[in-house]
């Protein structure tokens, strides 16, 4: 999932680990039942702990998009993870 927009000469963006395995939840875990408009199959899991940063260039394209209830808990999350 994108966290962030392309950022400087090589588009860097920050992005969240999706899962559809059963986890064992964790702070800053949010979890995806409704799946309409977001490409997914099955029900997941966005794993905030879990960032990693790709160059925009290898990435193919976007698959859905979050709702926007989704959207406004991830930041609620990620501001609690963070501390700020």
């Amino acid at each position: 999932m994108q966290l962030s927009q392309p950022q400087g000469r090589f588009k860097v963006i920050i992005a969240a680990y999706i899962t559809s395995k059963k986890v064992q939840l964790l702070d800053g875990d949010v979890i995806l039942n409704e799946l309409k408009g977001t490409g997914l199959t099955k029900k997941s899991t966005i794993r905030l702990f879990k960032l990693a940063n790709f160059e925009t260039s290898n990435l193919k394209g976007e698959i859905g998009i979050l709702p926007k209830n989704k959207v406004l808990e991830v930041k609620r999350e990620l501001k609690k993870m963070f501390q700020i």
